[in-house]
């Protein structure tokens, strides 16, 4: 990225917080700016309804599986590391993947 782009997203972050659309071109962009509120929003969200609604003999997602093997594994010396915060790396990367392939895509 080059130092007046970085710049930039500086000032709009200043100016506008950590999330929020710019438009370039045709296309308007989501930027997130802090992996912590990222975090913060998967894990009040997405891990804490799962949590809530997990059936462990139906599971539905990623999430379920992780959730599901968390509590098999949780003795298990092994898997101490184990938890939300890894599980929240896993959901980053997906987040990556699938953006990258969608912008891959679609050019």
């Amino acid at each position: 990225m080059s130092w007046k782009l970085s710049s930039t997203l500086i000032k709009l972050r200043k100016k506008h917080g950590d999330i929020f659309t710019i438009k370039v071109g045709s296309k308007t962009w989501v930027v997130l700016t802090d992996f912590n509120v990222i975090k913060s929003a998967f894990q009040k969200n997405v891990i804490e309804e799962h949590k809530r609604n997990l059936d462990p003999k139906n599971p539905k997602d990623f999430i379920d599986k992780y959730l599901i093997e968390l509590e098999v594994q949780k003795d298990n010396p092994d898997y101490q590391y184990w938890g939300d915060d890894d599980l929240l790396l896993h959901i980053y990367d997906f987040f990556l993947a699938g953006s990258e392939t969608t912008s891959s895509t679609i050019r």
